[in-house]
């Protein structure tokens, strides 16, 4: 569905026009949006929100900025859209976002506005870990110490919970894992991507994602 734009066109108007080219995308335009309304009531102070000017610029502000990057997304077209896009858009790689960067975008553009924006609480790892179902059993000491030498990324904390009773699959598992035994409790911390070597431990191993800034 395709609408004039003349809300956009008109800076005085508080209303947005989005260019949606099938129905099958509009759950998807949907988030997108949602995301970036959440950004930036988190971001910007109540001060600056406030200003009606800055609402009625800022949707010009964010393609400018994506036009300067020169970022490329599936569902957004800035030509199309003749003035609104959803940052978020522009971070997804198939299913998987990237939330590292889409944040460090929203501080940029918070940062070259020169106003007063409200500092982003990067959850810390161990609030992050008070979400893990088994968090009462964890030794956060040692993971606080491996997760301080992680880079900069998202990652999985993977953790076993059952062993295998084919010794084949315990073999792999403990190759995976390290050390000499395999016993119920060991973990890793692993890059997202590889998140494929334990296909077939399902019932064996639980993932956890994990933000690193």
């Amino acid at each position: 569905m395709e609408h004039s734009g003349k809300d956009l066109n008109d800076y005085k108007s508080p209303s947005s026009t989005v260019y949606v080219s099938k129905p099958s995308k509009v759950i998807k335009i949907i988030e997108d949006v949602m995301l970036d309304i959440s950004m930036y009531y988190t971001i910007f102070s109540e001060q600056i929100i406030n200003q009606v000017e800055f609402r009625n610029s800022f949707s010009y502000r964010k393609v400018n900025q994506i036009k300067k990057l020169n970022l490329n997304s599936i569902d957004w077209d800035i030509d199309k859209n003749k003035g609104y896009i959803a940052l978020a858009g522009y971070f997804w790689s198939g299913e998987e976002f990237d939330y590292i960067k889409y944040v460090e975008l929203w501080e940029e553009i918070g940062s070259n506005l020169r106003v007063k924006t409200n500092k982003l609480c990067f959850p810390t790892v161990e609030e992050q870990f008070k979400l893990h179902k088994d968090y009462g059993e964890l030794s956060m000491k040692s993971i606080i110490k491996k997760y301080n030498e992680l880079s900069p990324g998202e990652y999985l904390f993977a953790r076993l919970h059952k062993i295998p009773k084919r010794k084949i699959a315990e073999s792999t598992l403990l190759s995976i894992f390290g050390g000499k035994v395999l016993k119920r409790g060991k973990w890793k911390f692993i890059d997202k991507r590889e998140a494929v070597i334990f296909d077939n431990f399902i019932n064996n191993v639980s993932l956890f994602k994990i933000f690193v800034r």
